[in-house]
């Protein structure tokens, strides 16, 4: 939760508006182009279609024009010799003419070569000789008036003549014949009419092309704009929260984004889930997390806001700590709020309606105000949040209600209401009201008044309709109704807390100011952790003569709270040089992960995961610290030339020797719920040596849980192992429980010790402390602990934290979520640990290292096998591996994927280029292509299920084999060192062991699934022990797996990076 007033929340708001907004927009911007390229398309073909129509419309026409122009010059030839032979005078001529026709026959006037211009030519030539002839003819006519006969010429040369002029008719009529008869242009028609249908058809072509990647173009472009909404809405709800549904929040009204497009945003992935997403319009909340201003709902009339500023006041009192209410109601005698009666009984709400409540209430208001100035924020603090943020005593906060301030609020406290809003911000007071939006006339101080509290409050400008609007295309629909089930829960949580207000707050107990971490724990360790009954402090000791601490109880009775308190006393008295913290949490709750996750320098680890592996690793890690503080012993014994027989010596030889040796703080390592660890033989046997020996190397141990003994008759927590611990904590138990803690015959009394009746009667909170091993009835002490409510335990870390600087605290909590990748290293980076500290300081003995990360040496590994149902351990794996290669910048990296495979990674990312074989023939080729030319960059094979293709399967056993098998196998051999590796993912190791057993001696690393115990005993050593445990059932938020290097029998868990 990120705390947001109203200012925030409505930023916030109106971010995620412009955001749909502009994403609508830039889809409706990405269809609009599309359709502009697509009729711009066609628009450009339609215009060159009309051009090309135009050009071959005006060719015809020349080609027509043309004909029409030799039909014409052929008509006029013939008509021309029609006309000029009907002139011939010579009768003689007219009566000879068919003779002379069949006499001259037709000729041949037209060549091969000629074409239309020639004979065009011709025929001009042919007409004027004709005409030459004829008139020739005509001139040698003697008239009948004078030949007294028929006219006529002399014969010779009529006869001459008569045949040149039926020939030349005869080469017109063949030339006139010939020019209509030419095809030349039907064929320029018919050849352009080709090209025009060619030109076309290629534009038209080449339109359809343009036109089909118009839709795949805007679709990338869709997808693009999609995937940048996904990343973005991602984003929001990271950096502003603005739609996820937090219980305790204050909700203001309904927000709907208008849209007709909205459909857009529910396929680029906005889901109902977050919103109400309908055809037009999308509705999320307007929640705020605080109250961080005063805010004023100006109405323009009707019901006004009476509702919802009693929703606002429920949704306050239960969703923010610290907070009081104060309602001012003259007008309504209280009934606007009568939804919020139930709590009228306890002191975080109070009622004003009458004039002197009010008198009286305004004038606490102004001395709160006053107060929190003066003696919480001073000159150090600029706000009552700064305050609260370091402070472990917390200042209330106040929230005023006004409905209808000028009707509620005589003008007589007009001053004391702007002073109030003016002022109290920072200290903490906070004015909610309402005020109508009307001309108050010549009423001068309720003007300036109305003005004045809207420059001291953010406006929210409600409609007549009960809605404000962020924008046009956004309103916002103030909230009327009131959560009775929020009104009993906060009546429940007021009722707890009056009863948490007995309790004694720790911060009581805490050093004074300069006197933090001042405290030598040389000689012992000093733990305030209470009150007794005569009212003095409690304290107990942690030394080699009190070395542990044994704490039992019933569930809810305080005993988790104690440990709370050790670990404040330790971190506040004690420095990490001096002190070191370790807590394990066994009881199915996340107490304490609050400490590993401030990072604090004292605090070693936090493991609240009884898994085998993670308690074991626990344990084992403080034994083998407790080793080597006895090797610090011994060299200290050669430095000093004195015998060191425990801490307390080292300690007093390590002032006058600091520079010769390691400093060696305490470790008080602390374990609610402890019996699980004595279930286990291995767990059992670490613990009992760190009880044994501990307290000798400063290591101390202070154990919790319900019971001192365990029902089972496996657990390893014996009553010889019981007596270690001399520090008794008995908390309200049943006696026969007690009596496990406290003598049933006390040394000094002999009697039963008094606590084991008292111990069933006690209070929560209460404890019966005795200091040494309930043995002494004068030992006892009953005592109420302090207590650590979960804002002072977070204040507290982070002052610590501010002190110390940050450490390198480690988690190991039940149902761990995979992580996200990190950033590249020189080791492959594959996931998180179950184990704490499994491989500290061997770095170079396997090619899995297991330190709280689990890594593999690249400059080790050969081959991996990865098998399991969860697909998700090869992209993990494929992402790792593409993670570490980006960030070897020296040598370009090529990874194939052979087969299927679903996770498809970008083609080229920085120095890595992904290839991808899907059939079987494609990876034939690659496997033969990589083992005849090898590349030169270092390559990463990924095999996805291979078992499934016969050409690279071959029976345990079986002498068949093929070019595939082959390859495969020539291929695994040249993995390894700085050439690259081969990774082969199968659902089945069984499947793979029997069909590709060539595999086994090649890939010796291998990363199992969980969810399969048959797969993971296949894929692991027999030397393995499994014990099936939580960590093997499938988490959609884990990626969860086994490794195992067959070359070491190493095996571990490891929860996989997200990929």
């Amino acid at each position: 939760m990120q705390n947001k007033g109203y200012t925030e929340a409505y930023a916030d708001a109106r971010l995620f508006v412009d955001f749909m907004g502009s994403t609508i927009d830039k889809i409706e911007e990405v269809v609009r182009k599309s359709n502009e390229k697509r009729q711009r398309i066609n628009g450009e073909y339609q215009q060159l279609e009309r051009q090309l129509q135009s050009t071959k419309s005006d060719a015809d026409r020349m080609c027509s024009a043309e004909k029409r122009r030799r039909a014409n010059t052929a008509r006029h030839a013939i008509e021309h010799i029609k006309t000029a032979l009907s002139d011939i005078k010579d009768p003689h001529f007219h009566r000879m003419e068919s003779k002379y026709i069949r006499k001259c026959g037709r000729g041949t006037y037209v060549s091969d070569t000629d074409n239309p211009h020639t004979v065009k030519r011709k025929l001009k030539e042919a007409v004027d000789r004709f005409d030459e002839l004829v008139a020739d003819l005509n001139q040698a006519f003697i008239p009948p008036v004078i030949s007294n006969v028929v006219g006529g010429v002399v014969r010779p040369y009529r006869k001459n003549s008569y045949v040149r002029i039926i020939k030349a008719r005869d080469e017109i009529l063949a030339l006139a014949e010939a020019l209509i008869s030419f095809s030349d242009l039907d064929s320029q028609q018919r050849v352009c009419g080709e090209v025009f249908n060619t030109r076309i058809e290629r534009e038209k072509a080449g339109r359809d092309a343009k036109l089909q990647v118009i839709p795949a173009e805007m679709n990338a472009d869709i997808s693009r704009t999609f995937e940048l909404f996904s990343q973005g809405l991602e984003r929001l709800h990271e950096e502003t929260e603005v739609l996820d549904e937090v219980d305790k929040s204050i909700v203001v009204g309904q927000c709907w984004f208008f849209n007709n497009n909205v459909s857009i945003l529910a396929e680029a992935g906005l889901s109902d889930e977050k919103v109400a997403l309908y055809e037009d319009k999308v509705g999320f909340r307007l929640k705020i997390d605080a109250i961080k201003e005063n805010l004023l709902f100006a109405y323009d009339g009707g019901e006004g806001v009476s509702q919802t500023l009693c929703s606002l006041a429920a949704d306050i009192v239960y969703s923010c700590d610290h907070m009081d209410l104060v309602l001012i109601d003259v007008k309504g005698l209280g009934s606007t709020y009568r939804l919020l009666q139930p709590l009228n009984e306890y002191d975080t709400l109070t009622l004003l309606n009458t004039d002197n409540q009010v008198s009286e209430g305004l004038e606490r208001l102004e001395k709160w105000i006053a107060d929190t100035y003066e003696k919480c924020l001073g000159e150090r603090y600029d706000s009552i949040e700064d305050y609260n943020r370091v402070s472990l005593s917390k200042r209330n906060r106040k929230c005023i209600i006004i409905d209808d301030l000028i009707g509620n609020v005589e003008p007589k406290y007009y001053d004391q209401i702007l002073r109030i809003m003016n002022n109290g911000v920072k200290a903490g007071v906070y004015v909610l009201c309402s005020i109508e939006n009307r001309d108050f006339g010549n009423n001068r101080a309720l003007t300036e008044f109305a003005a004045s509290v809207r420059e001291a409050a953010t406006v929210i400008p409600v409609r007549d309709n009960g809605c404000f609007y962020i924008n046009n295309s956004m309103a916002v629909f103030l909230k009327t109704d009131t959560d009775q089930d929020r009104i009993a829960s906060v009546r429940c949580k007021l009722g707890a807390h009056e009863e948490q207000s007995a309790i004694i707050p720790i911060g009581k107990s805490l050093p004074a100011d300069g006197n933090w971490q001042k405290k030598s724990s040389a000689n012992g360790l000093k733990v305030d952790f209470g009150v007794d009954e005569n009212g003095r402090r409690a304290s107990f000791e942690i030394s080699s003569e009190r070395p542990y601490g044994l704490i039992i109880g019933d569930v809810r009775v305080g005993k988790s709270s104690l440990l709370h308190t050790i670990i404040f006393q330790l971190l506040s008295n004690y420095s990490p040089k001096e002190v070191r913290i370790a807590v394990g949490d066994f009881k199915d709750g996340a107490d304490f992960n609050v400490y590993a996750k401030g990072n604090l320098q004292s605090v070693d680890t936090v493991v609240n995961d009884e898994d085998p592996d993670a308690m074991l690793s626990f344990l084992k890690y403080y034994v083998q610290e407790m080793q080597a503080r006895q090797r610090d012993f011994e060299q200290m014994e050669d430095i000093a030339g004195v015998i060191v027989q425990k801490y307390e010596d080292f300690r007093h030889l390590y002032d006058a020797h600091r520079s010769e040796i390691q400093p060696m703080p305490r470790i008080v390592i602390l374990i609610d719920e402890f019996q699980s660890l004595f279930d286990g033989a291995s767990c059992a046997a670490y613990m009992t040596e760190l009880v044994r020996k501990g307290a000798t190397y400063g290591i101390h141990v202070m154990l919790s849980s319900q019971r001192a003994v365990s029902d089972n008759p496996r657990n390893g927590f014996t009553a010889s192992l019981k007596d270690y611990f001399t520090s008794r904590f008995v908390f309200k138990t049943p006696q026969n429980a007690a009596r496990s803690m406290l003598a049933e015959r006390c040394a000094d009394t002999g009697r039963e010790n008094t606590g084991i009746q008292r111990a069933s009667l006690l209070k929560k909170g209460h404890t019966v402390y005795n200091s040494y091993m309930g043995q002494n009835e004068a030992d006892n002490a009953v005592v109420q602990c302090y207590f650590a409510s979960s804002d002072v335990i977070a204040t507290f870390i982070q002052v610590i934290a501010a002190m110390n600087g940050s450490g390198k605290s480690i988690l190991l909590k039940r149902n761990a979520k995979s992580l996200s990748q990190p950033s590249a290293g020189d080791l492959i980076r594959i996931g998180k640990s179950v184990a704490f500290h499994k491989d500290e300081s061997a770095v170079d003995i396997d090619t899995i290292l297991d330190d709280t990360e689990v890594l593999i040496n690249p400059q080790r590994i050969k081959n991996m096998i990865l098998t399991g149902a969860d697909e998700r351990i090869l992209n993990s794996m494929v992402s790792s591996v593409v993670n570490w290669r980006k960030g070897v910048k020296d040598k370009q990296t090529q990874i194939h994927f052979f087969g299927e495979y679903d996770a498809v990674h970008r083609n080229h990312e920085g120095s890595v280029n992904c290839h991808y074989h899907r059939s079987i023939q494609e990876q034939l080729d690659e496997l033969e292509r990589q083992i005849n030319n090898p590349d030169q960059d270092y390559t990463v094979n990924v095999f996805v299920q291979p078992d499934k293709y016969t050409e690279l399967t071959q029976s345990a056993g079986s002498i068949r084999s093929n070019q595939g098998i082959e390859s495969m196998k020539q291929l695994l051999e040249m993995s390894g060192s700085d050439k690259g590796f081969a990774l082969v993912y199968s659902k089945s190791f069984k499947i793979l062991r029997s069909n590709m057993s060539y595999l086994l001696n090649a890939a010796p690393v291998h990363i199992t699934s969980v969810g399969d115990m048959e797969n993971l005993k296949y894929a692991m050593s027999d030397n393995v022990r499994l014990v099936s445990g939580d960590f093997d059932v499938p988490n959609k938020d884990a990626i969860k797996a086994y490794y195992y290097n067959k070359d070491t029998e190493k095996a571990g868990k490891v929860i996989m990076y997200r990929p």
